[in-house]
């Protein structure tokens, strides 16, 4: 084939992306919502790939302070997807993050997009964990919920350290849809920003939600879920439903939940009228570079 050219993506590539993204899914992509975010991205880099020329490819790469690496938003032409670009792409995300000092590169994709899977574990990314992906509509109503402070950082950091949920989430959670470690400086950053959430009138521990702004609808994420008590868990998620954050919403009103892949905590969504993005989980990949 022609010589494939990477580089990071201009303003001037934006029709041309969007055009060979719009067939995605039935409903189309929501790279024409992130274009102009992540082409300004000050943490990340918007990176094309070209054929004579032209965009037939996209991704983009955030580098965190942290060393961490997230990359996201690979998408190919469909005429050009057995033509090796993707493995191109994928070897030039690696070397640039390594370049920039990034210690660990992570990515998710659901479980059916094998072709995804193969290109990332050809190049030596393994999968560490699987989380579910829910949302459903806000609805109208006042919260019974209240703020955590940072002076609770201590005693939410020592449940956290010891919880199921934290370790099957190989110790991370979920920043709209990129995921990062979760340590109590993080921690105390949220409890700073009022993204901590318990039930109003009860205990910290028995029920606390880490609540952020997702980038694709600036609708509310329930990044991180806890607590010792199951069914408060649950009254929890349903309060969160009426937590509209008073964030511009671009698409439409919802929120969304990502979590750890355990059946007991997607009930307890289920059971709140959360539904499934996909009837399977989503995988998560790393490569400690």
């Amino acid at each position: 084939m022609n010589e494939l050219e990477i580089r990071d993506a201009t303003e001037e590539d934006k029709n041309a992306v969007l055009d060979f993204c719009r067939t995605t899914w039935d409903w189309g992509d929501y790279i024409e919502y992130t274009w102009d975010d992540w082409l300004n991205d000050p943490h990340g880099r918007l990176i094309v790939g070209l054929l004579n020329g032209v965009p037939v490819a996209v991704v983009h790469i955030e580098l965190f302070p942290t060393g961490e690496g997230w990359i996201e938003g690979m998408r190919i032409t469909p005429e050009h997807r057995d033509r090796q670009i993707g493995t191109a792409l994928s070897n030039y995300c690696v070397d640039e993050m390594a370049k920039a000092g990034i210690r660990v590169a992570r990515y998710i994709t659901a479980s059916s997009n094998k072709p995804v899977q193969r290109i990332s574990e050809k190049h030596g990314f393994k999968r560490f964990g699987s989380c579910y992906v829910l949302w459903a509509e806000l609805e109208d109503g006042q919260p019974c919920l209240t703020k955590l402070q940072p002076d609770h950082l201590d005693e939410l950091w020592s449940f956290i350290e010891s919880s199921e949920i934290y370790k099957t989430g190989a110790g991370l959670y979920s920043v709209g849809w990129v995921y990062q470690e979760l340590n109590k400086s993080r921690l105390k950053y949220h409890l700073e920003r009022g993204e901590v959430y318990a039930l109003a009138g009860r205990e910290p521990l028995d029920a606390f939600a880490m609540v952020v702004t997702s980038w694709l609808h600036t609708g509310p994420v329930i990044g991180y879920l806890d607590g010792k008590n199951a069914g408060l868990l649950g009254t929890l998620v349903s309060e969160l439903r009426m937590l509209d954050m008073d964030g511009e919403v671009t698409i439409d009103r919802r929120i969304d939940a990502n979590f750890p892949e355990l059946d007991w905590m997607k009930k307890l969504f289920l059971d709140a009228g959360y539904q499934p993005y996909y009837n399977e989980p989503f995988l998560l990949y790393d490569l400690w570079l």
